[in-house]
């Protein structure tokens, strides 16, 4: 998915443990290795100073039943500090 930060500097350390990167989602992995998701470490993103919920624009995706599972999630971005991904 990604390999490293170029920027900020510093961003590598907290955002990888060893090759995993850091996603900032919490869950159980099972012994037949699949995943389950069951939270997130901050359910909050900060976009150009506003606050926005990645369960709310979930909600939103939702409604248009285009992605029957989706994920939203931060990404840094030197412009606007993150935005939301899908």
């Amino acid at each position: 998915m990604i390999k490293e930060y170029n920027w900020p500097n510093g961003a590598n350390a907290t955002a990888f443990h060893g090759d995993w990167f850091r996603t900032g989602d919490l869950g159980t992995l099972a012994e037949d290795g699949q995943i389950k998701l069951t939270g997130r470490i901050k359910e909050q993103i900060n976009r150009g100073g506003a606050t926005l919920s990645p369960i709310d624009i979930e909600d939103a995706i939702l409604q248009h039943q285009t992605w029957p599972k989706p994920s939203s999630f931060p990404c840094p971005m030197t412009l606007w500090a993150k935005k939301s991904q899908l």
